[in-house]
């Protein structure tokens, strides 16, 4: 059923309403950070909610219980949801002290649910994704345009964010948009949704414009119509993959445009455009453009998570919490996860769940202990009821034309660890099934 929530954002005190369709003996109160003013709207989901970076709160009657003596909006009671208008320092500044002062609120959390902001980088445990970050960031500088890919969850997005901090810091203006809402119906919704979504997350550098065409796109950054003649714009595009549920003309029309734009990148203030997604991005063409424009030869690979970076997660974890994880456990983490972000993540999360009560005398989390737990196949529950893999198993069982891939996956991936190599070009297309419809 539908839940309505009054949402408060706490930079203007604006409260309004938002539908949330949830079970209603299961309410949840909801926490909204870092995120453009746009992107939530009525009648958004739980799940839209979980994507922007929400966190579930300690359930209370009123919000006043998350703020500040003093700080009253005009609707104080049964408020749900706090949505927190953060793009700048000062504003962080303003979070924790409005938020911050909640015992429950200063508590680390392990995210599972996506993007991890700048801002929610001290409220989670958080791994820094830039001394792995070089190649591409050097790819873009030298203005590449990089098909960037990795599996879902495995922390694609987080890694650009910090990138593109970087990027800034070094003089480049960058917009960060995601195909996510972006209507794929036909070419002319398309141009305007996505034309939307650029000038809304580029309003820093974007004044009094509107994108509904290709042609708009080209106009709104040929460098005739820049003050500043400066070639130092990088665009980023996340779900891209989106566009593999696009018509032929949709497909074409934007891979016409970053190719134009990439060949005569002297007559736009372009330095750089990058696509992000899972595998699946490397081979979206059209019938008409039938090669990439981004770099699919020598794409960017997110990379999982290093023995030492799960290592360093988990001593946060340990030194945050008071408590001692036999290292073996920790140990067969990585080696369970293979270093993916989310399943790090997930791991932690089944940890501090479910295992912070079997603790012995000492504080010490026992291998022992750990090993039961998974024998049970608890992990594995957890693991299966993951959005990432829940959509992946429903998509397999639902799809009568996955059976041969489902085939393929059980008698050449399951049980190895490491890369398979596929060499035979009828598996390699129904691998490419699997990374279309799983999102890996």
């Amino acid at each position: 059923m539908v839940d309505s929530y009054n949402c408060l954002r706490l930079d203007n005190g604006y409260v309004f309403l938002v539908e949330v369709y949830i079970d209603n003996d299961n309410k949840k109160f909801l926490e909204i950070v870092d995120f453009d003013e746009d992107k939530l709207k009525p009648n958004s989901t739980e799940e839209d909610i979980e994507k922007l970076g929400g966190r579930i709160m300690k359930r209370q009657s009123k919000f006043i219980n998350y703020v500040n003596d003093g700080y009253k909006p005009d609707q104080e009671d049964n408020i749900n949801i706090i949505a927190v208008i953060a793009t700048t320092t000062e504003l962080g500044k303003r979070y924790r002290t409005e938020v911050g002062e909640s015992p429950e609120s200063k508590k680390k959390k392990w995210d599972t649910n996506g993007v991890i902001r700048i801002i929610q980088r001290e409220y989670v445990y958080f791994v820094n994704p830039l001394p792995l970050s070089e190649s591409l960031i050097e790819k873009i500088r030298s203005g590449d345009f990089t098909a960037i890919h990795g599996a879902r969850a495995s922390g694609k997005s987080t890694r650009v964010l910090s990138v593109i901090e970087r990027l800034e810091s070094k003089g480049f203006s960058c917009i960060y948009v995601t195909l996510e809402a972006v209507n794929v119906d036909s070419k002319e919704l398309f141009w305007i949704s996505f034309g939307n979504s650029i000038i809304r997350n580029g309003h820093h550098l974007i004044k009094n414009r509107t994108i509904k065409t290709d042609s708009d796109f080209h106009d709104m950054f040929s460098i005739n119509k820049w003050e500043a003649k400066k070639t130092n714009v990088v665009i980023f595009v996340d779900e891209y993959d989106k566009l593999e549920r696009a018509n032929d003309d949709i497909k074409a029309s934007f891979l016409e445009t970053v190719r134009a734009i990439k060949t005569t990148k002297e007559d736009y203030v372009i330095w750089s455009i990058n696509a992000i997604g899972p595998f699946s991005i490397l081979h979206l063409n059209s019938k008409k453009v039938t090669t990439s424009p981004f770099n699919v030869r020598d794409p960017y690979h997110n990379p999982n998570f290093t023995r030492e970076q799960v290592q360093d997660l988990y001593e946060k974890f340990q030194k945050h919490e008071r408590i001692n994880i036999d290292q073996e456990i920790i140990n067969d983490i990585h080696m369970r996860t293979n270093g993916h972000a989310g399943l790090v993540c997930l791991c932690g999360k089944a940890i501090e769940t479910d295992l912070l009560k079997y603790l012995d005398e000492n504080s010490r989390l026992n291998f022992s202990v750990w090993l039961k737990y998974t024998a049970k196949n608890s992990l594995e529950a957890i693991i299966l009821g993951y959005p990432t893999f829940k959509k992946l198993i429903d998509t397999l069982e639902t799809l009568e034309k996955a059976k041969p891939a489902v085939d393929m996956l059980r008698h050449s991936f399951v049980g190895f660890l490491g890369f398979v190599m596929i060499f035979d070009s009828q598996e390699l297309k129904l691998a490419e099934f699997l990374s279309v419809n799983s999102g890996f």
